[in-house]
């Protein structure tokens, strides 16, 4: 009868280390064990059967091998858990085929011997901060397939090898992971592989990083991981015999060689992040460099057959051998010595300041030197019909593709100016081909203000440079003004004026070059002073509504609608402003346009606002009160990004009386300004603060006509305003900044018109919640006598001698006024109160304002 010890789980686990040590007190009683487990005793963890498990528990130390090369077995070191056999100089684990996986911060370590050795393959796991350390090899295969995976954080420190293997190979190295190896490889394999490192990853070898032989082998490596071969004849990626494929957005350096690709048809492919420190060999074989993202190596590309450019930017500066170069995308700029034949497609470039040994075919651009220099073709260049050369310039120096063959010409010549300040008539030579040059350069494009003259010489291309006056991009006499002041600076001296001249030189077409000029004439500053102009005419127009008859909803002096049934005298009008004092506030909002003229470009503005007052009366028939106003104005410039907001502070005086069937009324007010522009330029952006002092005034003439229950009254009036800005200067633009003088603006304005007005009794209509209902109308023609633009006289502050004026869009001096209410008048036993709405408008030929007024009064 068997035991049941065989059925009863804690027994096993007690069994699965006092087996081990007395096996025969259970011979062919209990069926041979499955697993076992680590011993911290001297000596060998014996695999009971193949497929058999062994575990070190967790946060132990075990010092027994694990195996004898015979069986194949599970090993698992559990969190923590430390198998160390360097005191006796063996191997720690010793398989014939393996699963060995380490927890979290488990360790092996080995002395002389491999850590972890197989015959025929296995899979290897290293959890979180796992290590496998060995003076010798620490992890190695002699046949099979053999996988190793490393997670965050772990170690593989070796004393020869870090990994090896002699069949085929899988290797990934998680975030942060390290395998040393102070001897000569880090990695070995001698057929296929598949090996990927990812971020802060790195591979450490004396003579090798990674060595393979037969291979092939495919390798991925991220941004952020390194492959190091510290010794000085070292490399750090040495492919195999086979096709190999190696991809690179990381670091890798060898003493002699970075990379040496053998004897097979290997592909080569450097990403963002590349960077290669040794010679990169192609060696046998038929090799191709493939180019993506961005990047920049100045060691030697040898023995390759293909280049491909099919990234963004990259720079070679060495010295290297491509049998033909295909620069599909991008720019490839070639700061050193290529030998080969470069093929340019439409969607790219080439350029730098070296040497391309061969023939260069240019469907796409060529662009010499870094910014300006010399890009040498030791060979024959064609530009075919789509082709571009791009030439910059400058006062001192000019680009130059300098062909040792010949040169067939065809496509663009494009132009820049660098620096600014070129001499009318310079001439420059472009292109040179000492083998002679055929054709001629189909079209040529250039700045705005150049007019260059292409000459096609035997041996050379020369182009003249003559200036265009800018005065030709104006399109009004604001940006002419600007214009004409420039170009007299240009003729006199361009090369002191040359940054602000390279700007200009830099506008793409004609519309950019006037939209430069409109924004540097300070338009801006002009435009900020209407909208202030406004808000002051505004903020009086609602003062004097309490006092005028009838207005905004502010009922006048005394109501102007007969009573119902009564006749049209004087006794019979309605008295109902007979009160010891009013408070009344209001908001207002709308905005109004100038449109542009020959003079200067249209601008808007928006203006919201609140006022607000107390008055008192006099006598019956006078009144007088004092009010403040504060508005926000913010303007802009049509087909311009330059913007500005006017802050008005406004406090004044209003006052009426009336002289039996007339009405007098006048406002006088003062002002302070607060204005902040802003001008986007390519220089950067162009603002200011600066303050003003403005005033208003205003006085009305009005005669009562009664007629029944409607009252049709005519009415002259004039108002006069003034504002003046201080001087300022702009920061933040660099050589466009301008520097902009004091300035008063200056208004005078007569009006004559009709109001009417008619009050509706409600006090009968139990279902409306007022008294009285009072709409009324205002309808005049106003007549400007002063010129209404405002001026600007401004300069450079880099260059103060160019100096110039501009004004605004001229407004139409006769205009019409339209102003529309509506008064709802309620009362109890203490106060009266009244509601009411506004619209003021003002129309001109080519101006127009509108503003939305709502408020209340308040009675005592």
């Amino acid at each position: 009868m068997k035991p049941r010890l065989s059925h009863n789980l804690s027994i096993k686990c007690f069994l699965s280390t006092s087996i081990l040590a007395a096996p025969a007190l259970f011979t062919g009683v209990l069926p041979a064990p499955a697993y076992a487990q680590c011993v911290s005793t001297a000596g060998t963890v014996a695999i009971p059967a193949n497929g058999a498990t062994v575990t070190c528990a967790a946060n132990t130390t075990s010092t027994a091998r694990i195996g004898d090369s015979s069986t194949t077995a599970t090993v698992n070191l559990e969190d923590g858990a430390l198998l160390d056999t360097s005191g006796g100089g063996t191997k720690a684990v010793w398989l014939n085929n393996a699963t060995v996986t380490l927890g979290t911060n488990a360790q092996i370590n080995s002395g002389a011997e491999y850590a972890i050795h197989t015959a025929n393959g296995g899979t290897i796991t290293l959890g979180n901060g796992a290590q496998v350390n060995s003076a010798s090899g620490s992890i190695f295969s002699l046949a099979g397939n053999l996988d190793v995976t490393l997670g965050e954080n772990a170690q593989i420190n070796a004393g020869n090898i870090g990994i090896g293997g002699l069949g085929t190979t899988n290797i990934t190295l998680g975030v942060g992971s390290k395998i040393h190896s102070t001897g000569i490889f880090g990695i070995y394999n001698k057929y296929s592989a598949n090996i990927t490192l990812q971020d802060n990853t790195e591979v450490q070898g004396s003579n090798f990083g990674v060595r393979s032989t037969v291979g092939p082998i495919d390798m991925t490596m991220v941004s952020g991981s390194k492959i190091i071969a510290t010794g000085g004849a070292g490399t750090g990626i040495w492919a195999s015999t086979s096709a190999d494929t190696i991809t690179i957005s990381g670091y890798v350096k060898g003493g002699a060689q970075s990379v040496f690709l053998w004897s097979g048809d290997d592909i080569l492919t450097l990403n963002t992040g590349a960077e290669l420190v040794g010679d990169i060999n192609g060696s046998f074989g038929t090799d191709t460099t493939n180019l993506l993202g961005t990047g920049a190596e100045d060691d030697n590309f040898l023995n390759f057959e293909t280049l491909n450019m099919n990234g963004q930017e990259w720079t070679l500066s060495g010295t290297s051998t491509f049998g033909t170069a295909n620069i599909n995308n991008g720019i490839l700029r070639n700061n050193g010595a290529i030998t080969a034949d470069a093929i340019v497609s439409a969607s790219a470039a080439f350029g730098g300041t070296g040497n391309t040994i061969g023939n260069v075919t240019n469907s796409g651009t060529i662009k010499p030197g870094a910014s300006i220099g010399t890009q040498t073709i030791t060979g024959n260049y064609v530009q075919n019909a789509g082709g571009a050369l791009d030439v910059e310039y400058s006062a001192a120096a000019v680009d130059l593709l300098n062909i040792t063959g010949t040169a067939n010409l065809s496509g663009t010549l494009n132009l820049s100016d660098l620096s600014g300040g070129i001499a009318s008539g310079t001439t420059y030579t472009v292109l040179q081909a000492t083998g002679g040059v055929a054709g001629a350069f189909t079209s040529v494009n250039s700045s705005v203000f150049i007019n260059p003259v292409v000459t096609t010489n035997a041996n050379n291309v020369q182009v003249t440079l003559n200036r265009i006056a800018i005065e030709t991009a104006a399109q009004t006499s604001s940006e002419q003004s600007i214009a004409q002041a420039l170009d007299q600076a240009f003729a006199t001296n361009p090369a002191a004026y040359a940054s602000i001249d390279q700007i200009l030189n830099s506008a793409a077409d004609t519309t950019s070059a006037s939209n430069l000029l409109a924004s540097q004439s300070g338009i801006i500053q002009s435009s900020s002073v209407s909208a202030g102009l406004n808000a002051l005419n505004q903020n009086t127009s609602i003062a004097m509504g309490r006092v005028q008859a009838p207005a905004s909803g502010n009922t006048p002096l005394a109501s102007i609608a007969p009573a119902a049934g009564g006749s049209d005298d004087e006794e019979n009008i309605i008295e109902t402003r007979k009160n010891s004092g009013v408070f009344w506030a209001q908001v207002t909002g709308g905005g109004g346009k100038i449109n542009g003229d020959r003079q200067a470009r249209a601008t808007a503005y928006q203006t919201t606002g609140i006022a607000a007052g107390a008055e008192t009366d006099i006598d019956s028939g006078a009144k007088i009160g004092v009010f403040g106003a504060f508005a926000v104005s913010n303007s802009e410039i049509e087909r311009l990004t330059d913007t500005a907001t006017t802050l008005t502070h406004q406090a004044g005086l209003y006052a009426g009386k009336r002289y039996g069937p007339f009405n007098l009324s006048a406002s006088a007010s003062a002002a302070w300004l607060e204005f902040e522009t802003a001008r986007p330029t390519t220089a950067g952006l162009a603002s200011a603060d600066f303050s003003g002092l403005g005033g208003f005034a205003q006085f009305e003439a009005l005669y009562n006509r009664p007629i029944e229950n409607l009252n049709i009254s005519p009415f002259i009036g004039a108002s006069g305003a003034l504002l003046h800005h201080k001087s300022y200067q702009e920061q933040g633009a660099g050589v466009l900044n301008l520097s902009i003088d004091d300035s008063t603006t200056k208004k005078l304005a007569s009006e004559i018109g009709a109001a009417s007005a008619a009050t509706i009794d409600t006090t009968d209509q139990s279902w409306v919640p007022f008294e009285t209902l009072t709409p009324s109308m205002r309808l005049s023609w106003q007549h400007e006598f002063l010129d209404q633009s405002a001026q600007t006289q401004a300069r450079f502050a880099s260059a103060p001698a160019i100096a110039f004026q501009s004004q605004g869009a001229k407004e139409d001096r006769d205009s019409m006024k339209i102003q529309l209410d509506l008064n709802a008048a309620g009362s109890n036993a203490q106060y009266n109160t009244n509601y009411y709405i506004s619209y003021n408008g003002r129309i001109a030929s080519d101006a127009q304002d509108h503003a939305f007024t709502t408020g209340l009064r308040l009675n005592w």
